[in-house]
């Protein structure tokens, strides 16, 4: 099973720290976390592997990484995910608001802070997410 995820970040974090987090995450060895072209790649079939790309903007969310992983990754899942990368990467860390669905989802996110708290969050950009406002803390 595969399952995907994409995570935005206020700073601008490069793949080397990205790569680390993500090995300690999922108690995965730092090569087997590959690019998203490579975690496809015959060569990785029926290993444990996470594939990411990082895509980096001047402003707003400074970092988009986009993965896919070896195993299935639930809200929960991707709440820790998204928990622990804001603090072991010192960096707001946004995700689609999974608690809405349907037109209800469209512009909701989460946001969550180095310091543990937990914001409802709106798209604050023009065209394609590259920013968020926080509204409250929930």
């Amino acid at each position: 099973m595969h399952d995907v995820f994409e995570i935005g970040h206020r700073e601008a974090i490069s793949n080397e720290p990205l790569a680390k987090y993500l090995s300690e995450h999922f108690r995965l060895e730092e090569g087997r976390i590959v690019s998203e072209d490579d975690y496809w790649s015959e060569a990785w079939e029926g290993k444990e592997r996470v594939g990411i790309s990082v895509e980096a903007a001047k402003d707003g969310l400074k970092t988009n990484l986009s993965g896919v992983s070896f195993l299935a990754l639930d809200d929960t899942a991707l709440v820790k995910l998204a928990m622990e990368a804001a603090s072991s990467l010192r960096s707001e860390a946004v995700i689609g608001d999974y608690r809405k669905h349907g037109a209800d989802s469209q512009g909701s996110f989460l946001s969550y802070f180095p310091d543990g708290s937990v914001w409802e969050a709106v798209d604050a950009s023009r065209g394609s997410v590259s920013d968020v406002k926080v509204l409250r803390k929930i």
